[in-house]
């Protein structure tokens, strides 16, 4: 069951999205609403826009209409994915194994085979290495994100102090990619931790004035998972669909933007010590970056 205020910011994410787009009428399909979570990377009307395509798809593939949400942060859509409030969902790949693991979920299929973490400064920033960013600061997405999780390890393997003292690292904490971006425009941060995919899928009006400190390793990209109330039958049938979706060959590759794969829960093995973080952010019910 979605509590208030998410049911609230998915209901506002839905009504921006129809008014950026001509959704056709759900009425036309039969059956009750497929409800899918996405991952809240980009801000809801961008992701909305990016994922019609699919969400068109799977409406056309699956004769019944298909329902797109997401949530204010990382955790709000790890709690209600923990919660059973999808019939599906689109995670983080170390945050899909942790469902998989500990909630009951069942594969789907994976988005991208893989996609690079980066560290972005601005071009005519003051930070070379990684040491410049003593005393600074660096925008991330929420803790549960993996790109977030990566860069705070990296920051840790640089010596480097993360908190609020003179020569620590500050993490100021992103609603999304778009926002941490302008921020580093602003000069309101020092660094920026993205996916290289995620800068496919941002909008024109994105500052695009930095450069690459550092490329980190490669991640697995995000994960479709099925709850484990949702009817195998509609779990086969989904599944199919999702493995049926032709991505446009003239966009960018993106999450929302990729032919999709069948999902081997093993090749997320090299994730577990991201995923025993996320068990232990889960279970403290800290707010991460708090």
């Amino acid at each position: 069951m979605l509590n208030a205020p998410h049911r609230r910011f998915w209901l506002q994410s839905l009504c921006a999205a129809l008014a950026l787009q001509a959704w056709p009428s759900l009425t036309r399909a039969q059956g009750s609403p497929l409800r899918i979570g996405l991952a809240p990377y980009l801000p809801a009307p961008r992701l909305m826009l990016q994922f019609r395509p699919l969400r068109e798809h799977l409406e056309t593939h699956l004769a019944r209409p298909v329902q797109f949400y997401t949530a204010r942060d990382f955790r709000a859509l790890a709690e209600d994915t923990r919660g059973h409030a999808f019939d599906a969902v689109m995670l983080p790949a170390h945050l899909a194994a942790l469902a998989l693991s500990d909630w009951g979920y069942q594969p789907l299929s994976g988005t991208l085979a893989a996609t690079q973490v980066l560290i972005l400064v601005r071009k005519d920033g003051p930070v070379h290495t990684a040491a410049d960013l003593r005393g600074r600061s660096i925008g991330t997405l929420d803790a549960l994100s993996l790109v977030a999780s990566v860069a705070l390890r990296w920051l840790g393997e640089q010596g480097l102090e993360l908190g609020t003292g003179p020569q620590a690292v500050r993490v100021s904490v992103q609603p999304t990619i778009s926002s941490a971006l302008h921020a580093l425009a602003r000069d309101e941060v020092a660094a920026v931790a993205a996916g290289e995919a995620q800068l496919r899928g941002l909008s024109a009006d994105t500052p695009i004035d930095h450069r690459r400190l550092v490329e980190l390793r490669n991640i697995p990209g995000p994960v479709f998972v099925a709850a484990p109330t949702l009817p195998l039958a509609d779990r086969r049938a989904l599944s199919s669909a999702l493995l049926a979706f032709q991505p446009d060959t003239n966009a960018p590759s993106t999450a929302a933007n990729t032919r999709h794969h069948t999902l081997d829960p093993a090749a997320l093995a090299d994730l577990q010590a991201y995923v025993q973080v996320a068990r232990r952010l889960m279970n403290e019910g800290a707010r991460p970056g708090s």
